[in-house]
């Protein structure tokens, strides 16, 4: 019997190529938009969306001000903003309509997707292409319904947490110092 390590190594290497293939300046254009801006808004829907929450939350580690859209405490944005969304399939009318309000209010968008030709990515400041399909018989996978794409864009946001580390020169001590102790 194989270990799980040993069940697990092809869709490590399947999550490594589509890793592979994205540009890292795309990384490097998010983290300097993150470092610049006053105020970061994250959304997704559904398991990408539980993702772009503990990218909320790693950025909050930072120092980052950083709100998941739809808390209660979610400040409004406005110029010199950040709006980090996911939009794995393109568009999705909710992406589309909070993608425009952000841009009313005057802020950047920086977007995360694998459908690279859709309005989301053509309206957006920033477009961090994430080529892993979800789903269907067009998009072969190991994982089950987007997997490998959710798994993806969790390795992406922790490689623009090392980055921004770097960039912002914050520890990892500094960051556990503003991590939750009302466990």
């Amino acid at each position: 019997m194989s270990s799980l390590g040993d069940e697990a190594r092809p869709v490590f290497d399947e999550v490594a190529a589509v890793l592979d293939a994205i540009p890292p300046p795309r990384l490097d254009a998010i983290v300097e938009a993150i470092a610049a801006a006053g105020t970061c808004a994250l959304y997704g829907q559904g398991r990408t969306g539980l993702v772009m929450q503990a990218f909320a939350m790693r950025l909050h580690h930072l120092g980052v001000a950083a709100h998941v859209v739809g808390a209660m405490n979610a400040p409004p944005l406005g110029p010199g903003d950040l709006f980090l969304v996911n939009a794995a399939k393109g568009d999705l009318p909710t992406g589309l309509a909070l993608i425009a309000s952000a841009r009313r209010a005057g802020a950047r968008i920086a977007l995360f997707t694998a459908a690279v030709d859709s309005d989301a990515a053509r309206t957006a400041d920033h477009v961090v292409p994430i080529p892993a399909g979800m789903g269907g018989a067009a998009t072969p996978s190991r994982l089950a319904m987007g997997g490998t794409y959710e798994f993806a864009l969790l390795t992406v946001t922790e490689l623009i947490v090392l980055r921004l580390m770097k960039r912002l020169h914050v520890t990892e001590a500094a960051m556990w110092s503003r991590h939750a102790n009302l466990l």
